[in-house]
């Protein structure tokens, strides 16, 4: 990848991702500030976005140890 694109390169992508990752556990977090409830993240992606994807994402945590 340092070959490719070169030192700017890999710390933009760096910074995009990290940007990106921080900015979605603000998200997660502000939710579960507003609306705490002892569940996992599924509960809030079936409640906010939609419930089919909400149980895909609880399937996922239940196969990910």
């Amino acid at each position: 990848m340092l070959e490719l694109g070169g030192p700017l390169a890999v710390v933009l992508s760096f910074l995009l991702v990290g940007l990106l990752s921080w900015s979605v556990m603000q998200c997660v977090s502000e939710m579960l500030c507003i609306w705490p409830i002892p569940g996992a993240l599924s509960i809030y992606v079936s409640e906010f976005v939609d419930v089919e994807l909400g149980i895909a994402v609880g399937v996922a945590y239940w196969y990910v140890p």
